[in-house]
């Protein structure tokens, strides 16, 4: 998992988009919640939850 990207005005709040890997961030489990922006603490209304993922392959969340 890398980031989100689009167009950073809006669709990321203003922030820069990823432009790296970080590999202390590369450690994704299911169950764990991926906030959509970096000052919100993650709930079910700021976040996805990580359903289930292949390595290398595919990842799916739930909403």
């Amino acid at each position: 998992m890398a980031g989100f990207y689009g167009n950073d005005l809006l669709d990321n709040l203003a922030r820069p988009s990823a432009t790296m890997i970080v590999a202390d961030l590369q450690h994704l489990e299911v169950g764990q919640w991926i906030p959509m922006s970096p000052s919100s603490t993650p709930t079910e209304k700021t976040a996805f939850r990580v359903d289930s993922f292949e390595v290398a392959s595919w990842m799916r969340t739930t909403v």
